[in-house]
């Protein structure tokens, strides 16, 4: 928010960490980005946790710190086999990421919310 040439963070946080679960499964026939934005005035860390989708197993895990007014970026440079998903932990109230998705070959790309 932008008031007499001042901005604002509008974001909030909470004092309970929260999963956010994206709404659709991933696959290994195409990569991702995902960004999540800090939109609060403080810095807040947020954990990424790829799971298989057929035994509920963690994959892989990805932590990033970010900063006020911030965003981080992270990828699916792993390799597994199959399907997985992704839960994201934090304090962000709605750590919903935008969403790039590609073909493993870059013939078509994505752009979405999660």
């Amino acid at each position: 928010s932008i008031s007499n040439n001042i901005s604002y963070l509008l974001g909030v946080s909470s004092i309970l960490k929260r999963d956010y679960k994206l709404q659709f499964n991933l696959t290994n026939t195409e990569n991702y980005e995902f960004i999540v934005i800090n939109y609060t005035n403080k810095q807040q860390n947020v954990i990424f946790k790829f799971l298989d989708v057929a035994t509920d197993k963690e994959i892989r895990v990805k932590k990033y710190s970010i900063n006020p007014n911030g965003c981080c970026l992270c990828d699916t440079a792993f390799d597994h086999i199959g399907n997985f998903r992704l839960v994201i932990s934090s304090n962000l109230v709605m750590a919903r990421p935008f969403v790039f998705r590609y073909g493993v070959k870059k013939n078509f790309f994505d752009v979405f919310h999660g």
